[in-house]
């Protein structure tokens, strides 16, 4: 068994000692935030058009190339979706991380809606004790 202590997303094992590496920080903060980009457009489409489907779809994903397809779609159903150039080049770059990706996706999406939700429910009550 290993008892070595888990690495901080801020570092990056190299060989021996774990040792910071600030351009893989900043690549790695760059991809979260266009997961959040991402993300908050399919929870935004999704809120408002009532339809969870592409979330589902999204999280169904078990292969790198399905990934790729439901993102295809997403551009397709979602006219606002962002995914840039660099997003794609990186994936394509670094496969073994499209899972961790597609969760940070719908983590994002899925906080969208469960804020707009709460909102509308706030919003509701007040409208009822009014």
């Amino acid at each position: 068994m290993n008892n070595e202590e888990p690495i901080n997303i801020s570092e990056v094992q190299i060989g021996g000692p774990t040792k910071y590496v600030p351009h893989k920080i900043a690549e790695r903060r760059e991809m979260v935030d266009a997961c959040e980009s991402i993300g908050k457009q399919v929870g935004y489409d999704s809120y408002e058009k009532k339809d969870k489907s592409l979330l589902y779809d999204l999280r169904r994903c078990k292969r790198y190339d399905r990934f790729l397809a439901v993102l295809d779609r997403l551009k397709g159903r979602v006219p606002s979706l962002g995914t840039d150039k660099e997003f794609l080049t990186y994936l394509d770059t670094h496969q073994e991380e499209w899972r961790e990706y597609k969760s940070f996706i719908s983590i994002f999406a899925k906080d969208y809606i469960s804020s707009r939700e709460y909102a509308e429910s706030l919003k509701n009550k007040k409208k009822e004790g009014s």
